[in-house]
């Protein structure tokens, strides 16, 4: 292992032991059930990473404890269920490529969807859950954002943002695949944005000018990559939500208002996998390999308790 591999397996060993506690610490589950399939995310792992979805459903503890400290809004006549949800991704610090030729920046994000289709097909199982045209709207939408990202300040963050807040309705998708917000108490049962890495966040980012933004180190239950968002429905209800991943890279170039870009669209690239936390009905084991038709697995339980450790930003 080289010296950049050793930095990133050293974060992770250095990170201290803690307990998921979900009103100071909103990158962690306490005891999800989840669901994993492999996502490719090239040239940045040499091997797919594990991209797993986690679901926890509060309990009334939680819930009265949340409500009381105003750590998200809870209407006062909203009495039901709760849950929390969130992303992260596990793979061998062995995959990770921190060559500087490939002078890419990379991104990730999940969004639910209502899609009572099965999921499997090509893209990774997204063909079935939401059809090979809408597949391709949505690879153009993503691409088309990240190339318009060059130019705004705040880069994918921002520009994902907007689409969350005005989502497109033209695309051959289910409608509510880039999620909805909420207005009213009996809206917040269908509410289900977007799950955005943190602000402006990246991935990572690895220049040709040696300035890189380590991707962080694998993500567990007690170290999750995206804040946890809540969901107002029970979790037998959840388990019928199909999930997208998607991972986006693109050249790593300085824009120029005015000028062109010396990358074209061709240049991004975006790719998805789809899976269903109830799907298999079952929990535990299941197929780790990866590939366009990568089988997703099924689990139930807390990972590693990690302390939240951010990117790093290091000059090589």
């Amino acid at each position: 292992m080289n010296g950049r591999l050793l930095l990133l397996a050293a974060l992770a060993a250095a990170a201290t032991g803690q307990e998921c506690d979900y009103y100071s610490n909103n990158h962690c589950l306490k005891s999800p059930e989840t669901v994993s399939t492999t996502v490719p995310f090239t040239p940045l792992f040499s091997a797919a990473p594990t991209f797993v979805y986690g679901v926890d459903e509060l309990d009334s503890n939680d819930i009265e404890t949340a409500r009381d400290k105003d750590m998200f809004s809870i209407p006062a006549a909203y009495s039901g269920p709760v849950l929390k949800v969130a992303w992260w991704l596990e793979y061998d610090n062995k995959t990770v490529n921190l060559d500087r030729a490939q002078n890419r920046h990379y991104y990730a994000f999940a969004m639910e969807t209502s899609s009572t289709n099965g999921v499997g097909g090509g893209a990774n199982g997204c063909a079935d859950l939401l059809g090979t045209e809408c597949v391709r709207n949505l690879k153009e939408v993503v691409a088309s954002r990240t190339f318009a990202a060059s130019y705004v300040l705040g880069g994918m963050g921002y520009v994902m943002g907007q689409l969350a807040e005005r989502p497109l309705r033209n695309l051959s998708c289910p409608e509510d695949i880039f999620g909805n917000t909420p207005s009213s108490l009996s809206a917040i049962q269908d509410a289900q944005l977007p799950l955005y890495l943190d602000g402006f966040d990246e991935f990572a980012t690895i220049r040709d000018d040696g300035l890189i933004t380590t991707p962080p180190p694998p993500g567990n239950a007690s170290f999750t990559h995206v804040s946890g968002q809540f969901r107002y429905r029970t979790l037998e209800a959840h388990r019928a939500q199909g999930l997208v991943a998607v991972t986006v890279s693109w050249p790593a170039v300085d824009a120029v208002v005015g000028e062109p870009l010396n990358y074209t669209m061709d240049d991004v690239t975006v790719e998805t996998a789809c899976l269903r936390l109830g799907a298999a009905g079952g929990t535990g084991g299941g197929n780790g390999g990866g590939g366009e038709n990568a089988a997703p697995r099924y689990r139930v339980g807390g990972g590693l308790v990690v302390a939240v450790v951010g990117a790093l930003v290091i000059m090589l």
